[in-house]
């Protein structure tokens, strides 16, 4: 049925902030899937046990799914799963369960998260891919057959998926990727099958990236700590003479916004951070220009919303780029 044979072995990394409701639900839909070489970590940064504790129950089939948008999607053998729970300091790659939940020791951002896992991926022989997972997403039943077998048809190091709208009735593409202008600060999500070939970077809700990815480029840069993650990684790649592909096949479907709304000035604060950064790291010959543009138009726009405190905390990130927000 299937191009890939045997199946390679795929690490799925999630993590998980205060959301633990979703994330049982994404686990409950990859164990839907019919792919036999497969792990799962999730790296939990909560700042408290809930929500690993709250895994737990449902890996000991004590607590279940509810209020799903795709119960076809849930697995329908409801057993018990074989867990490991860990902390950040105690793990290793020695001794894994299928769910391997890894605590970390504090919240360093989404990119430090992932690279709890994929620092020890390096130079390791357990696994042949690691699949990046959003853990507000459901995934299709043949997803990972799909992503697996465009990594392999051309030997594609990095592999993105189209993300549909979860709460959508019908199957409404979310985003198949993102293009980011460097003048005007500003990210556009693309939304048209039409453009899939000229997008930026996949949207790192799902990215497949191979040993040979890991062993080259290592993992996401944690100066962002949210946003722009994917495409540093994405610009990094090229620089080895690596480049993306996207399964246009697979279905996942994507919640988007869940742990972080994005017109919170948490959200607003990395945003604007990581923007800076990355612009003073990949494009320099725009910060003039991207100061100017982006600079008025944010102004301009916290002004008519009266978040004047807003307009401070611009000012300080072009001062300190690297600050840490304070609420």
């Amino acid at each position: 049925m299937y191009d890939v044979n045997p199946y390679p072995n795929v690490c799925v990394l999630i993590v998980n902030f205060c959301s633990w409701k979703n994330t049982i639900e994404c686990i409950e839909s990859l164990y839907n899937m019919e792919y036999s070489e497969l792990t799962i970590f999730i790296i939990d940064n909560s700042p408290d046990e809930i929500s690993v504790n709250n895994i737990v129950l449902w890996a000991e089939n004590k607590i279940d799914v509810k209020d799903t948008q795709f119960p076809g999607l849930m697995r329908n053998e409801k057993i018990p799963i074989e867990y490991l729970v860990i902390n950040e300091d105690d793990f290793s790659l020695d001794n894994l369960k299928d769910l391997n939940i890894v605590k970390a020791k504090e919240n360093n951002g989404f990119a430090a998260a992932n690279n709890i896992l994929i620092n020890k991926l390096v130079g390791q022989d357990k696994f042949d891919f690691c699949w990046l997972l959003n853990n507000d997403t459901v995934v299709s039943e043949e997803c990972l057959h799909n992503l697996i077998n465009v990594a392999t048809s051309d030997q594609n190091e990095i592999v993105g998926s189209i993300l549909y709208d979860y709460n959508s009735s019908s199957d409404i593409i979310q985003s198949i990727g993102g293009f980011y202008n460097p003048y005007l600060g500003m990210v556009r999500i693309n939304k048209s099958l039409d453009r899939s070939p000229f997008v930026d970077y996949p949207i790192g809700a799902s990215i497949l990236i191979s040993k040979k990815f890991i062993n080259t480029v290592g993992g996401m840069c944690e100066d962002y700590f949210l946003f722009l993650e994917e495409y540093d990684w994405i610009l990094r790649a090229k620089e080895n003479d690596f480049s993306f592909s996207l399964d246009l096949h697979s279905k996942i479907y994507h919640k988007g916004g869940s742990t972080i709304v994005s017109t919170s000035k948490f959200s607003d604060f990395y945003g604007i951070r990581s923007k800076i950064l990355f612009n003073k790291k990949f494009f320099k010959q725009s910060l003039l220009f991207f100061y100017i543009f982006f600079g008025f138009g944010y102004i301009v726009n916290r002004v008519r919303r009266a978040q004047y405190d807003r307009i401070y905390m611009y000012f300080k990130l072009l001062r300190k780029p690297l600050s840490k927000y304070n609420a």
